[in-house]
């Protein structure tokens, strides 16, 4: 949505204490920003996993009370990798997350002063728009394997979302520890 790119980029700056849902990025799509020439060494293992890693937010140089995504250029408020951004940029504001008891994969919006651009949406415009490409996403990124593949993925419950649609339930392998 272009207005997403010219307005907000609320997406790439986190307050100090939303550091926590920095992106999560899998290997192979590092591989795929370092074959892009864009790789920066700002990755770090995400809960000790070997698979899914978390971008390392640095300090805003606009706000002190601001963490900001490497990829993101301050000035012009583009990201820099934006083709090649990770599924978890890409996705937002939807989350994947697991549902309280671990055992269900939930695709969940994250609260409206997380994405100031849903918040001037009606209703309708939400579901039209935004909740018909999450399921574009599910269907054209396969989800599913997905989720098999990099369970690290996939964050823990959050209270402050609304659930958009179950995709299926874990098995043990993938449920985290």
């Amino acid at each position: 949505m272009n207005k997403c790119l010219s307005v907000c980029r609320s997406c790439c700056k986190f307050k100090k204490k939303e550091v926590y849902f920095a992106p999560k990025i899998t290997k192979k799509e590092i591989a795929k920003i370092k074959s892009s020439g864009l790789y920066q060494p700002v990755f770090v293992p995400f809960k000790n996993s070997e698979k899914v890693f978390q971008i390392s937010l640095t300090k805003s140089k606009t706000s002190n009370s601001t963490f900001v995504c490497p990829f993101l250029n301050e000035k012009t408020q583009l990201c820099n990798i934006y083709k090649i951004r990770p599924f978890d940029c890409a996705f937002w504001p939807f989350i994947l997350m697991y549902n309280k008891k671990k055992n269900k994969i939930l695709v969940a919006h994250v609260t409206q002063e997380s994405c100031l651009i849903t918040n001037e949406l009606s209703k309708t415009e939400f579901e039209t728009y935004y909740k018909k490409n999450a399921n574009k996403w599910i269907n054209r990124k396969n989800i599913t394997k997905l989720a098999s593949d990099y369970p690290d993925l996939i964050w823990d419950y959050e209270t402050n979302t609304f659930v958009v649609e179950e995709i299926k339930p874990t098995t043990k392998k993938q449920r985290p520890s």
